[in-house]
């Protein structure tokens, strides 16, 4: 397991990172996302491909390369040659399968962000996908989440017998969904198993850690993360970033919230008091003294305020597995990254020893997002 940047873990208020816009995030896992948010509230410069590992690929390269999640060994290929991606976290996720070469355009964002496509022809926002762009390509395939926007788009190309696949990613387990579906459409279908079993891995590996941290047994620290301030919108529930704090054995202080990134009062944040805030906004790149203004928070009195690299952790695509450790560093510290090395260590061994008797039952309880426990 490599480059989990760990370095993104940034002390304040020296901070220096990149942010999230707040309207990208809203716009790949939030169907009806209200648009004066998604054009007005901006968090900081930086969409998806930043702080990630490179997606570059050299395909004369046959090495397993398993770890690394924007590395996929060769395989035979099969499937649509010219694909059109309207949204980041698929460009990315296709990347990350090898296959580049299959993309002939890209929404603006990804073009943008993501180096490996910038000279690629750009089809459109995600709220203003041109029809006309698209159609000039001449795609096989296209594939989008189905906003609201992206829905009409999505019948109109239909309309003119051009295939187009859909993809939720509002939750951990369509992400992974999501490569597995995307390795079939494009005869990658060992490469993206790989890349699932290494994030499904990471996540046991995690949860293991922390129960060997004693953690399983004590009540889950309650942490809030903060997309704005002012006004203030957070992390709500039920969505892949809701799944990931459990998954590293903490509890999200506005997971009541349905809403996947709900704006909340001061007063409901204050009266919450959360025991650590991830503060994401722009404002915490200069000071998270801000908090400070309610010294009663459990945050405040414990000094649990950390800012992280939105870019690093808000993405729903194919490095979620470096996510989970970045989340559970900044929680619980950063011999995390080593304890999980230990524990996937361990169950190698274990899978190995068990040979021939097969598959143990699956007894851990379920989420409804389909993650297990925290017991790994």
């Amino acid at each position: 397991m490599s480059g989990y940047h760990r370095a993104a873990i940034l002390p304040h208020p020296d901070v220096c990172f990149v942010l999230l816009p707040l309207s990208i995030i809203l716009s790949r896992c939030v169907p009806h996302a209200p648009r004066r948010v998604a054009l007005g509230l901006v968090l900081g410069f930086g969409v998806l491909g930043f702080g990630l590992p490179s997606i570059a690929h050299d395909n004369t390269d046959d090495t397993d390369n398993t770890d690394n999640p924007y590395h996929a060994t060769r395989e035979a290929k099969s499937g649509p040659a010219r694909i059109i991606s309207l949204n980041p976290s698929l460009t990315a996720i296709l990347l990350s399968l090898g296959e580049g070469a299959r993309l002939v355009g890209v929404d603006d964002f990804s073009a943008q962000q993501i180096e490996e496509v910038a000279a690629l022809p750009k089809v459109g926002g995600l709220f203003n996908p041109s029809l006309e762009a698209v159609v000039a390509l001449a795609p096989d395939l296209v594939v989008l989440v189905p906003s609201a926007e992206q829905r009409d788009f999505h019948n109109r190309l239909t309309g003119l017998d051009i295939k187009v696949e859909t993809f939720d990613n509002h939750q951990f387990v369509e992400v992974l969904e999501n490569i597995s579906r995307l390795g079939e459409l494009t005869g990658t279908s060992e490469a993206a198993a790989k890349r699932v079993a290494q994030i499904t891995a990471t996540r046991r590996g995690v949860t293991r850690s922390v129960k060997q941290l004693g953690r399983a047994s004590e009540i889950p620290p309650a942490v809030a993360i903060v997309l704005q301030r002012d006004p203030l919108y957070v992390v709500g529930g039920g969505n892949f970033i809701d799944t990931m704090l459990q998954i590293v054995g903490a509890r999200n202080v506005a997971a009541e919230y349905r809403g996947a990134y709900p704006r909340v009062s001061m007063e409901w944040f204050v009266a919450a008091s959360p025991e650590m805030i991830i503060d994401l906004s722009p404002e915490a790149r200069v000071s998270t003294a801000f908090w400070k203004q309610w010294p009663n928070m459990k945050a405040v009195l414990a000094d649990r305020l950390m800012s992280i690299d939105a870019a690093l952790i808000s993405m729903p695509g194919p490095a979620l597995d470096e996510s989970i450790v970045l989340l559970a560093s900044s929680i619980w510290g950063d011999f995390i990254p080593k304890m999980v090395e230990e524990e996937r260590a361990k169950m190698a061994t274990e899978k190995n020893t068990q040979g021939s008797r097969g598959p143990e039952p699956d007894t851990q309880p379920h989420s409804a997002d389909g993650v297990k426990g925290s017991g790994g």
